[in-house]
């Protein structure tokens, strides 16, 4: 199974719908506080920032509720792909050998569609799935860090039998194996290694 990598853009930071809210508010309060409403032209520009606050109060409301049901801004492209064989990991067609990898490490929480905990009100609440990380050290301690997506939660535990190789050739900790195959309990985590990890095997059958 093919997943998508994630680039970043290197993208300027824009002001945020919030940002002029606030600074609305804060301009209407500076202004009734030094001017105290004694010039008209000052009366009009207060009234006219009075008003638009006042139609940004609901509509804030109407736009943060909706941000639980949009997906953050992608900000990078997922033209490139990723897959896992026995033979190795391979990046855009490009197969990085098993052999010439030193070690694996992946980290998999996210997923499209995941719900979000941010603090700014107005951000989009749903993931893009694409936090996902993939580390490989290869035998010259050279490394390769990418970032891919996941469509749908525990999307990669379709790989499950070939991370278990991985595990087995000895490129990946099996710790790190368990936590991405979300095996946690204790009788789960015996079970699993005594008939699937070798290193655990030869240990039981020398018992």
């Amino acid at each position: 199974m093919s997943y998508k990598l994630f680039t970043k853009y290197n993208s300027k930071k824009k002001i945020s719908f919030e940002i002029i809210y606030l600074v609305s508010i804060c301009i209407f309060i500076l202004l009734v506080h030094i001017f105290n409403f004694e010039n008209s032209f000052v009366n009009w520009i207060s009234f006219t920032l009075f008003i638009i606050i006042m139609l940004l109060i609901p509509l804030s409301i109407i736009y943060n509720i909706f941000s639980f049901f949009r997906f953050e801004k992608l900000n990078g492209d997922l033209n490139q792909t990723l897959d896992f064989s026995k033979e190795g990991i391979i990046i855009n067609n490009h197969l990085y050998s098993i052999n010439s990898i030193k070690k694996i490490e992946i980290n998999t929480f996210d997923y499209k569609g995941r719900s979000i905990n941010h603090r700014r009100a107005f951000k989009a609440k749903k993931s893009n799935g694409t936090r996902n990380e993939l580390k490989i050290t290869f035998n010259d301690n050279t490394s390769k860090h990418i970032y891919f997506q996941q469509l749908y939660k525990n999307q990669i535990h379709n790989e499950k039998f070939i991370l278990i190789e991985y595990c087995n050739l000895e490129k990946i900790n099996y710790l790190n194996l368990l936590d991405i195959l979300k095996i946690n309990k204790y009788e789960e985590i015996k079970i699993f290694k005594e008939k699937y990890l070798n290193q655990f095997k030869k240990t039981t059958s020398n018992n």
